[in-house]
C-alpha cells in the first residue's frame, strides 16, 4: 500500500513537472511566433527594395547608352538607388536559443518543425553576409554618385530625398562604373531568392507552431 501510494505520488509530480515544461515550450513558441511573423514582415519589406534596385541597376546597365542621349537625368536617378539603397536584416534569435538550450525544443513533437527552425536560424549569416557584400558595393558607388551627380533643390512626391539627382554634364559613367552597378543588381537579384525561400519557410513554420499550440489546446 505504501509502495504504491509512493508510485501515484512519483506519477503525480512527475506529470505537474511535465505540464509545466510543456506550458514554460508553449509560451516560448508563443514568443517565437510573434517574432518569426515580424521576420516575414520585415522580409517583405527587404524583397521589395531589392527587386525595385535590381530592376534599377539592370535596367541602367542595359540602357546606359541610349538614356545618355535621350534621358540623362534618370541616369542619376537609377545610380542613386544602386548606391543608396540598403536593408538590415534584424536578427532576433534569443528565443529560439531559449527554446533549444534549455531543453524544451525536446518537447516540440513536430520534427518537421524543429528542422525548419534550425534551418532558418543557420541561414541569418548567410543575410549578414549578402548585406556586407551590399554595402561594399554601395561605398564604391556613392563615390561614383558624388564625382559624378550634382544636386538641385527640388522635391517631388514620388521620391524621398530631398534634394532632386543630375547628372553633371562634364561626367560620364565607365565601363568600371557599369561593371559595379551590374555587379550590385545581381546582388539584390539573388538576395532576393533568398528573402523569398525564407519567407516561404518562415510562413510554413508559423503554420506548425500554430498547430501544435492548437493540438495542445484541445488535448487539455
Amino acid at each position: 500500500m505504501i509502495i504504491t501510494s509512493l508510485l501515484i505520488s512519483f506519477y503525480v509530480e512527475k506529470t505537474r513537472a511535465l505540464d509545466y515544461k510543456t506550458e514554460l515550450r508553449n509560451h516560448s513558441l508563443s514568443r517565437l511566433y510573434s517574432n518569426i511573423s515580424d521576420d516575414v514582415e520585415d522580409s517583405k519589406v527587404n524583397l521589395r527594395i531589392h527587386t525595385y534596385t535590381n530592376k534599377k541597376c539592370e535596367y541602367l546597365f542595359n540602357n546606359y547608352d541610349s538614356l545618355l542621349i535621350h534621358d540623362i537625368d534618370t541616369i542619376a536617378g537609377c545610380l542613386r538607388t544602386a548606391a543608396k539603397s540598403w536593408t538590415i536584416f534584424i536578427d532576433n534569435p534569443e528565443e529560439y536559443l531559449t527554446l533549444r538550450n534549455s531543453g524544451l525544443i525536446e518537447l516540440v513533437e513536430d520534427d518537421t518543425l524543429i528542422l525548419l527552425l534550425q534551418k532558418k536560424y543557420s541561414n541569418h549569416q548567410v543575410y549578414k553576409k549578402y548585406e556586407e557584400h551590399i554595402n561594399n558595393y554601395n561605398l564604391e558607388l556613392i563615390k561614383v554618385l558624388n564625382e559624378k551627380t550634382i544636386r538641385e533643390n527640388y522635391k517631388s512626391s514620388d521620391t524621398p530625398y530631398k534634394y532632386k539627382c543630375l547628372m553633371n554634364s562634364n561626367k560620364s559613367l565607365s565601363e568600371s562604373d557599369l561593371n559595379l552597378i551590374m555587379h550590385k543588381g545581381g546582388l539584390c537579384e539573388t538576395y532576393c531568392e533568398d528573402i523569398r525561400t525564407s519567407i516561404l519557410r518562415d510562413s510554413l513554420i508559423l503554420i506548425h507552431i500554430d498547430n501544435l499550440l492548437e493540438r495542445n489546446k484541445k488535448g487539455k
